[in-house]
């Protein structure tokens, strides 16, 4: 997902490794945009939202909140 490996796979075709670099990136942009938008709701809300982030965060293994597939 490296625009470094996409400029090196490409060569001089700067034009479509920024293009195959924009289709790698997207995804990922995406995933984390709605990962944000859920765990932004519920970490600073009084109340219930605050009752479901700790029932939630106390029955979840504790790799479902590594990151690696952000940066791997």
């Amino acid at each position: 997902m490296c625009l470094a490996d996409q400029l090196a796979a490409h060569g001089d075709d700067h034009a479509g490794a920024f293009e195959a670099y924009r289709q790698t990136r997207f995804p990922c942009a995406a995933l984390v945009q709605m990962n944000a938008r859920g765990f932004g709701d519920l970490i600073p809300a009084p109340g219930a939202p605050t009752k479901i982030r700790s029932a939630f965060a106390a029955h979840s293994a504790e790799e479902s909140f590594y990151f690696d597939w952000l940066y791997g």
